[in-house]
């Protein structure tokens, strides 16, 4: 699977691996309490208004004045919930259509488009990009951390291209872990159940000298096989171990440097490999990255961040797909005040993208996706500046724009403009009109795929002239406190896309060759509601609403895109609850409602993926201040269900009954918070 190189970095980084298990082991020996984080219902609506937030602005500002449709989910809510990984605590979010395929394989995005290949949603991590150039997306299986250890997940749904450049389409997803100051001392957990079969994390944080402290993390889990719709066994198990560690080093008041790491290693089983993998060997992917950063304070009202991070995956589906990538990216932001009204920040940056594709050899009766050439090289440069004017005390206007320059389509320029008018300090109405574009990527451009050993011409070909996708949006936003215990956050928004993706009929027998084919429209909106019932116990609820007309464009023959416009929700909805029954025991829920995807099937060609209600349970018990056992139920409503089936255009009754379900699960968690 991999050269010379590769093989090296494997071999060390299981070293490194092992080293941290010791090292973690070892701590546990030597520290003695860590409490757990700040218990949210411990504030106040004020308070909650007040959390500070960055991904609107690439600056630290109140999710009270933010102007965007943006979601906090804090870190102590992602514990109540009992969310094992990142994908399951998103879906706490309103308005995000979060659907697991199988055990390891998610497809997530916000306002519409959503499937595997998503690719109009932007997600960071500790500003890491997430984003493959492969297809413009994020391969989810391989995006984890340990789970205490987040601070926040900020999601803006909206167009964020003005700050974070291309393919910040519909949405932002910003994960932010807490400083190495933060997580101190040990903490050790460990789950088993009839899903997670088993998981263990552990993480130790320890102060460094007088200025710096340092935590590291392993974790290693095992997910069981899903059912398919026809009963049978889906063989998709997903196990897989990483392990990290952060240094936060404050020097003085004015500078302060992270550097930050992860390397994991995934087996991924996959039933629709063969007959390819005649051995059924399952998928592997691994990787390393590694972040460093310098932030400086130049004054109260002006500071500057530069950021270089190098990231390296590998992936292998044996007999079917595999790539090597080496990611390099630098970032650097200067935010200062030009005036007393006008506040710049502005900065740019440079990614380079390195790909090795792995194509499969011809194989009898079966069909080949090729990636031609299979080496290629992307670069990007951008540039972005943005000013905030304070019009008056209570209504601010911000206008920016970035410009990039990538080796698909050239220059891409991408404003916004963006108002927030305080009317009171309970209320907030802000609205923004925005021009976002998801570049080409390596399937837009390079793809070919065909029948094995059949002459020409091929099923499927990219089109190196494919442009840039776009969309042109309009939101507007209401965000209020009516009362003391209640809080409404409300959106609407209006977009227009142009040069979407689509395939344009070939010769007969094929489906032709990806085109700038379609156009379309979107409206729809969502609300938040946070009610904060009694001192010990909380709701919030939300609901959104999604219509997407897609058509062809003039004079294209494409009659099969349209119906990917039903691949998402019209309707979701959730209702959380967080009690305090007792001051050392907690019960946490959620019910979710996704409405039927029409153009997915499972079970037969011809059924709807039908819409679903479920059910999340959390009960946790804290005999002491070191210890929490808590017990999950998961989809507890349904003994199976699918949430992503598959395309009803060609759909066949072989695909259809072969789409895994999510089976009703529940596990059981030890976590140990000894004091230090």
């Amino acid at each position: 699977m991999m050269g010379d190189k590769q093989s090296w970095i494997l071999t060390n980084g299981k070293i490194l691996l092992r080293y941290s298990l010791a090292l973690l082991v070892a701590a546990a020996s030597i520290t003695s309490a860590a409490n757990v984080d700040d218990d949210l219902t411990d504030l106040s609506l004020d308070d909650l208004m007040d959390i500070q937030v960055t991904s609107v602005s690439k600056k630290s500002e109140s999710l009270t004045g933010a102007a965007a449709a943006i979601f906090v989910l804090t870190g102590d809510e992602i514990r109540r919930s009992g969310a094992t990984n990142i994908p399951e605590a998103l879906r706490l979010v309103p308005g995000l259509h979060v659907a697991r395929v199988d055990a390891h394989t998610w497809a997530i995005a916000a306002r519409g488009f959503n499937g595997t290949v998503s690719d109009k949603l932007e997600v960071l991590m500790d500003g890491r990009s997430l984003y493959t150039p492969l297809f413009s997306g994020v391969f989810w299986d391989a995006q984890d951390t340990f789970m205490e250890d987040i601070d926040r997940i900020e999601v803006i749904r909206g167009p964020g291209a003005t700050l974070w450049g291309a393919n910040a389409v519909n949405g932002v997803i910003n994960i932010v872990t807490k400083s190495a100051a933060d997580t101190q001392g040990f903490v050790g957990q460990v789950s088993a159940g009839d899903e997670l079969e088993w998981q263990t994390a552990m993480r130790y944080g320890s102060r460094v000298g007088d200025d710096a402290h340092l935590r590291v993390y392993a974790k290693s889990f095992d997910r069981d096989d899903s059912e398919r719709a026809d009963g049978m066994d889906a063989s998709d198990s997903h196990d897989m171990t990483q392990a990290g560690f952060r240094l936060d080093w404050a020097r003085d008041e004015r500078d302060h440097y992270t550097l930050q790491g992860d390397i994991y290693e995934a087996a991924l089983d996959n039933p629709s490999t063969p007959p390819n993998n005649v051995a059924g060997d399952p998928d592997e992917a691994e990787g390393y990255n590694l972040i460093g950063r310098w932030t400086r304070k130049l004054s109260d009202d002006s500071d500057f961040s530069l950021q270089l991070f190098v990231d390296h995956t590998d992936r292998l589906a044996p007999g079917v797909f595999g790539e090597t990538r080496d990611t390099y990216d630098l970032d650097f932001k200067h935010r200062f005040q030009l005036s007393d009204r006008h506040e710049i920040t502005w900065g740019g940056g440079y990614r380079r993208s390195e790909d090795d594709q792995v194509n499969p050899p011809a194989a009898l009766f079966s069909t080949q996706l090729l990636f031609l050439p299979d080496e290629r090289t992307v670069e990007t440069y951008n540039l972005f500046v943005q000013d905030q004017i304070s019009l008056t005390d209570r209504l601010a206007i911000t206008v920016g724009t970035k410009v990039e320059e990538n080796d698909f389509t050239g220059t891409e320029i991408q404003p916004s403009m963006r108002f927030a008018w305080q009317r009171t300090p309970q209320n907030t109405i802000w609205g923004a009109v925005s021009r976002a574009v998801r570049v080409p990527n390596r399937l837009d451009d390079d793809i070919l795929f065909q029948v094995a050993g059949a002459p020409p011409p091929p099923l499927l070909t990219g089109n190196r002239d494919f442009d840039s996708e776009e969309v042109i949006a309009w939101e507007l936003g209401y965000r209020l406190k009516p009362r003391e215990d209640l809080l409404i956050d409300v959106a609407v928004f209006y977009n227009d896309y142009d040069d979407l993706r689509g395939v344009e009929p070939g010769a007969p027998g094929t489906l032709g060759t990806l085109e700038n084919n379609y156009e379309g429209t979107s409206y729809g909106g969502e609300i938040a509601l946070l009610w904060r019932y009694r001192d010990n116990l909380r709701f919030w609820a939300g609901y959104s609403y999604l219509q997407l007309d897609l058509e062809p464009k003039s004079g294209s023959l494409d009659v099969g895109t349209e119906a990917s416009e039903d691949n998402s929700p019209t309707n979701q909805a959730l209702l959380r609850a967080e009690w305090n029954v007792l001051p050392n025991v907690e019960v946490g829920g959620t019910l979710r409602y996704v409405g039927e995807v029409p153009n997915q099937v499972s079970g037969t060609p011809t059924s709807t993926l039908d819409s679903y209600t479920e059910l999340d349970l959390k009960l946790a018990w804290f005999p002491s201040r070191e210890w929490e056992l808590a017990l999950t139920g998961q989809n507890l409503l349904d003994e199976s269900h699918p949430e992503l089936g598959t395309d009803r255009t060609g759909a066949t009754a072989a695909s259809a009954s072969a789409v895994s379900e999510v089976e009703r699960s529940v596990h059981a968690t030890v976590t140990w918070r000894p004091a230090h």
